[in-house]
């Protein structure tokens, strides 16, 4: 739905038009929790050092792309409003190639640079190994949350802020459909688990999975009910 901010009641547009972006980092914190619990209860406490370890790195370059995205949302909402059709498709190009560009650009030095990066976080070297097996994954869902921070910008700034959290509903419910497909399974991998990350990549947690890692019929009847 299309909300025009500058018709009708503004405090009730603007209201509907947060909602979603409300409900939509709502549903992030649940599913971040989710993961978390999964990764400690089921997992271990080394796997859960790692995950969290990650997640100043990964709230960094997130960051880069939220701000990157902001701006130029800014600048498509001026265009949009100005109904400026030719400034606003020309703003749009530019802006997707200077989002893949960075994204492309981050994920390759991430790369490069992983063991300075592991020696940076300062983390207990018994979690390392999971760490890094962790970051090489999560890392290669960057451009994934570039576009959806590039699309997410360009729909709310023409109005349509409820699409997003469609994308944002879709990427959760993945999430737990595959972790609850790895502990049906009696066991997961980290190649199984892993590989499963970047299509619940609209935004940007991952679970990392140790290599045959037993779940007892008790453990799954209590995490699934």
């Amino acid at each position: 739905m299309y909300y025009k901010l500058t018709e009708g009641s503004i405090p009730k547009n603007l209201i509907l038009f947060a909602l979603p972006m409300i409900a939509g980092n709502l549903l992030q914190q649940i599913y971040n929790i989710t993961d978390t619990l999964i990764v400690g209860q089921f997992i271990g406490v080394h796997a859960l050092g790692a995950v969290g370890s990650a997640y100043a790195l990964m709230v960094f370059l997130t960051s880069i792309f939220i701000g990157l995205s902001m701006g130029i949302g800014s600048l498509f909402s001026i265009y949009y409003g100005a109904k400026n059709d030719h400034a606003l498709k020309t703003a749009i190009v530019h802006a997707f190639f200077l989002v893949i560009g960075v994204a492309l650009t981050l994920t390759v030095l991430s790369y490069l640079l992983i063991h300075p990066i592991l020696t940076f976080l300062n983390v207990p070297t018994v979690i390392v190994p999971d760490l890094k097996t962790y970051l090489m994954w999560i890392l290669s869902g960057m451009v994934a949350v570039a576009f959806y921070n590039f699309f997410a910008s360009l729909l709310r700034a023409v109005g349509n802020s409820t699409i997003p959290l469609y994308f944002l509903a879709f990427s959760a419910i993945t999430n737990i459909l595959l972790i609850c497909d790895c502990l049906s399974n009696g066991y997961c991998r980290s190649s199984d688990c892993d590989s499963h990350c970047p299509i619940s990549q609209c935004d940007r947690h991952y679970i990392l999975c140790p290599d045959k890692m037993q779940v007892t019929l008790a453990d799954k009847r209590t995490f699934l009910l």
